[in-house]
């Protein structure tokens, strides 16, 4: 049931700052667009933390700079606010705006918002796929939201939805919203509209660790005041990731350095005599008639670049036959079931989607047939045993039982006093 509809609600994500050539255009100083491709979903704590470490490692790979966010100067200078000190919750995820009501700001009157408008890279408006809502109508009947889907709370309480996406990427999301939204392209011009209040996320799980300085600088320059949504959890700024992967690619390239090629010597002691020999004016050290010269050549930069993503695509392979291994038909016991993942297959197998996909389906599998296990030996539990208890014992094959026993207790000394069964 639809209430009075009272101001205007502006929610920026902070991934509206962060360029992804790989979603939006092309931009050389960023590096190679699959460098951005990157799993989402803030189902897993690694993808909003622990994963940056080795994103950070890729770029300094491939010899680029962990990019950074743009446009956040004099970002707030182009609105307009009710209030001389305009209220403010932030959290990490998109999720927690859909909650909001003028209420949640102490606003007077009002039980929903008259206009929600979004400044974001995506629309937030539901995305249909193969395990989730199809349409508005099944989203409705399912009465559950989260981060991609939270504005379908304010469509469903009778709020007119804007959307405003970053001048990189203008050709918007590809899956269209499931309800009517009004959207545009970011021109850097002043929003005319004044707001009421405001929602601010850092969408940790799009956005690099790496950039919380600069979510930071964005929250501090907000002129009003701002607080973080009660009951969220949020963790700023994150660990620093560059520090770690600057050594792991430092380690990468060492470790890959082909061994048969010496290190060139400095250019100072090129020509100095070694120490079982001295330094003669008249010794000519030039290469002599017969020596053979080898050219050494070094790979372009785009077949550099083309060895790097082989070497990318090996390792999600690798990592995903290892995780789903075929096992050939045989006894059991025949085969080594010893799985070993090295560090770089790990971390394609975190962030290959289709990877984790399998992963999810072999885990589904072990559970089921787990469960089944249970089930069947508490059957076998609950059901009457024949013969009585001693009847069921596992007793190994003898002769004459009470002879040996006999025998036993003779050489067997006296035992002290039992201090009685074991609870």
């Amino acid at each position: 049931m639809q209430g009075a509809r009272q101001g205007r609600l502006l929610v920026v994500d902070f991934d509206f700052f962060f360029h992804n050539p790989l979603e939006g255009l092309p931009a050389a100083y960023r590096g190679d667009p699959m460098l951005y491709d990157w799993a989402h979903t803030e189902a897993n704590p690694f993808l909003l933390d622990g994963i940056w470490t080795f994103r950070a490692e890729d770029f300094y790979r491939a010899g680029i700079t962990p990019p950074r966010c743009e446009g956040l100067d004099g970002f707030w200078d182009r609105f307009t606010f009710t209030a001389a000190r305009p209220p403010l919750f932030y959290a990490d995820s998109n999720l927690h705006a859909g909650r909001l009501t003028p209420a949640h700001y102490a606003l007077p009157g009002g039980t929903a918002w008259q206009e929600v408008h979004l400044f974001d890279a995506h629309h937030d408006s539901g995305y249909p796929h193969e395990h989730g809502p199809q349409s508005f109508a099944e989203w409705r009947e399912q009465g559950e939201y989260s981060c991609e889907d939270w504005m379908l709370v304010h469509h469903a309480n009778g709020s007119r939805l804007t959307l405003t996406y970053p001048a990189w990427r203008p050709q918007g999301d590809s899956h269209p919203p499931m309800v009517p939204l009004e959207t545009h392209i970011d021109d850097q011009a002043p929003v005319a509209a004044p707001f009421d209040a405001v929602f601010l996320c850092r969408s940790g799980t799009w956005v690099p660790s790496w950039c919380d300085d600069q979510f930071t600088q964005l929250l501090e320059a907000f002129p009003g005041r701002a607080h973080p949504f009660p009951g969220a959890r949020f963790t700023h700024p994150r660990p620093d990731p560059l520090p770690r992967a600057r050594r792991h690619a430092a380690l990468f390239a060492e470790f890959s350095a082909d061994p048969a090629v010496p290190p060139p010597p400095p250019a100072a002691a090129a020509h100095r005599p070694g120490p079982d020999r001295k330094a003669d004016p008249d010794m000519d050290s030039s290469p002599g008639p017969d020596t053979v010269m080898y050219e050494m050549t070094q790979p372009t930069p785009d077949e550099a670049r083309a060895a790097f993503w082989a070497q990318v695509a090996q390792r999600k392979q690798r990592a995903k036959e290892l995780l789903v291994p075929a096992r050939p038909a045989g006894p059991a016991g025949d085969q080594d079931d010893r799985i070993t993942l090295s560090h770089e297959e790990l971390r394609a197998a975190l962030e290959d989607p289709d990877t984790q996909q399998a992963l999810q389906q072999k885990i589904a599998e072990v559970e089921a047939a787990t469960r089944q296990r249970l089930e069947q030996t508490a059957a076998a539990l609950e059901a009457a045993r024949p013969g009585g208890p001693e009847a069921s014992r596992a007793r190994r094959p003898d002769g004459n039982d009470a002879a040996q026993h006999a025998a036993r207790q003779a050489q067997t000394p006296t035992a002290p006093p039992s201090p009685g069964p074991r609870p």
